[in-house]
């Protein structure tokens, strides 16, 4: 359901503060992000890219993306002059991001959504921008041991009293297969450990509402 996708989206604080301010009017930021990605993400193969932000945002020179067992990992080349960014009022950096993650459950592979913020990190001219998410281990996104398959980032500048300015055009990662890795033989899922403490300055949230709740992570029917 695209529902549980705009939820996630809508609670990243940043991304809601983001919606928010381009449409002011708008009673639930949820509703036009919702909108937004009705036709860009299916879920039947879980084909296209989320609309995470209200437009595509400033470009990035050679992006790079890592997941590992601790954290996930963007590096970039210095920001553009042409990005719109004025470093005298912007003093920071932060990736706010989206998961797909695969359990096994029962013998079966469940898909479940997530979302997180990262660690914040000063933002200056001409250097190059390396941003981490940790996966702390104090708290689990998901009921199990699980695969991170997809996943898709923006990074948001933010000013001294860290709201949020200018955000990024979206970074994708997919991992080496688009289905679960398996170990043939030990004949179990490849495990990779996803961890959900939120970074101090900008907590991840659940969703108290949805019925598909499955510990901060939202199951795909």
């Amino acid at each position: 359901m695209i529902s549980n996708l705009a939820w996630a989206i809508n609670n990243i604080d940043l991304i809601k503060k983001i919606w928010q301010n381009e449409f002011p009017d708008s009673y639930i930021p949820y509703h036009k992000i919702l909108s937004a990605n009705y036709h860009n993400f299916r879920y039947s193969d879980f084909a296209g890219t989320p609309v995470l932000t209200p437009n595509p945002g400033f470009r990035l020179t050679n992006p790079e993306v890592e997941i590992n067992n601790t954290e996930l990992i963007i590096k970039t080349d210095p920001l553009s002059p042409d990005s719109g960014i004025d470093f005298s009022k912007e003093k920071f950096i932060v990736t706010a991001s989206i998961f797909l993650i695969n359990s096994l459950e029962e013998s079966e592979f469940v898909t479940h959504i997530n979302y997180r913020t990262g660690d914040k990190t000063l933002c200056e001219p001409r250097s190059h921008i390396k941003l981490t998410t940790s996966f702390d281990s104090d708290y689990c996104l998901c009921a199990k041991d699980d695969t991170i398959y997809k996943s898709w980032s923006v990074l948001i500048t933010l000013d001294e009293k860290d709201n949020p300015v200018h955000y990024s055009e979206i970074i994708p990662w997919l991992s080496d297969s688009n289905e679960p890795n398996v170990d043939n033989s030990m004949n179990q899922t490849k495990k990779l450990k996803i961890l959900t403490k939120p970074a101090k300055s900008y907590p991840s949230q659940s969703i108290p509402i949805d019925p598909l709740l499955v510990h901060g992570s939202l199951k795909v029917p």
